[in-house]
């Protein structure tokens, strides 16, 4: 049975502005929005609910009665499938790099105790944007349930 994953999410984009909108303010939360309620499951109507957030580093919080794995797979074939639709290649890679809070999040913060936070990456060179943040030390200083790594297309 699911249970209900709470993620922070941030985005990362590595991709070249001539070739790909830059998802700024709204944009990001109004592109999986709309995926979501037009893709192959309807956001709403299966409790699945984002939130734009006001934030320097957090973008939006999603909330959705699936496990971890399941929604970081669904938001980053979401986010690939509403670029395909405007028009935009799909030869680039979209990473979910998320880890748990296991602490009590500092006051204010949206990132609380028991939430993910979520790196949502897009990027042409996956490998060379795990190396430059040394994700393989970042992920081994973890428990190995409070950390994951998506790729979407899933070409790991």
């Amino acid at each position: 049975m699911a249970t209900d994953t709470s993620f922070v999410i941030s985005h990362n984009f590595q991709l070249p502005s001539e070739s790909y909108a830059d998802l700024r303010g709204s944009a990001l939360v109004e592109l999986l929005t709309d995926g979501l309620d037009t893709g192959i499951t309807t956001g709403a109507a299966n409790g699945i609910a984002i939130k734009e957030l006001v934030h320097p580093h957090w973008r939006a919080k999603v909330t959705a009665p699936l496990e971890p794995i399941a929604l970081a797979r669904l938001l980053g074939q979401t986010l690939r499938n509403q670029r395909v639709r405007a028009g935009e290649s799909d030869a680039y890679t979209v990473l979910l790099l998320g880890g748990r809070k296991d602490q009590p999040g500092q006051l204010g913060s949206p990132l609380q105790l028991g939430g993910w936070g979520v790196d949502l990456v897009e990027t042409n060179s996956p490998e060379a944007f795990l190396k430059g943040i040394s994700w393989e030390a970042l992920k081994g200083a973890r428990p190995i349930d409070a950390v994951f790594e998506i790729w979407e297309p899933q070409c790991q």
